[in-house]
């Protein structure tokens, strides 16, 4: 009985010091396993690896995966988007940015069946989500994640661009 006392207390502590309560350390996958979460940053295309919201478990991946910072989630400030620090998901490619002066949408994508659908909003809520897409006409909810958190994009795909590479 003391021994699983023990363990039981070691658990414990080992989650207190890896996240705090109300923390976020995630890899982000939705309800469709097909999808992946990308982030337009620095001119490239990156895989989102993980999501967090713990600045100590941001530090940890940075030195044990070389997962850096490349965005943040839009909605959520606080919540940090991680990918390999030289692992970008294209060199030769660039996506087309659907945002005008009058249209936001954000340097987020998701990737699914080939085809790249440009985030405009996450929200938290399906009251949220509907009230939006009841606004605009060119997005619709494409996936939910495993928090819960709705991502809206493109009804359309977007462009796809060839970039040129200089060695």
């Amino acid at each position: 009985m003391i021994w699983f006392l023990i363990a039981i207390h070691a658990a414990f502590e080992f989650i207190l010091n890896v996240t705090h309560i109300g923390e976020i350390v995630m890899k982000p996958t939705f309800n469709n396993c097909w999808m992946t979460l990308c982030a337009a940053s620095m001119g490239k295309i990156f895989h989102v690896e993980h999501i967090s919201s713990c600045e100590k478990e941001i530090e940890r991946l940075y030195k044990t995966k070389n997962l850096v910072q490349i965005s943040e989630m839009p909605g959520n400030p606080g919540l940090s988007l991680l990918s390999g620090q030289y692992s970008t998901l294209f060199e030769s490619i660039r996506l087309e940015n659907k945002t005008t002066s009058e249209i936001h949408f954000s340097n987020l994508y998701i990737e699914s069946d080939g085809d790249y659908f440009q985030v405009s909003n996450v929200c938290a809520t399906t009251e949220e989500s509907n009230a939006i897409c009841l606004k605009r006409d060119d997005v619709g909810i494409i996936a939910t994640d495993n928090e819960g958190r709705h991502y809206l994009a493109s009804l359309k795909p977007v462009s796809i661009f060839k970039s040129s590479v200089t060695a």
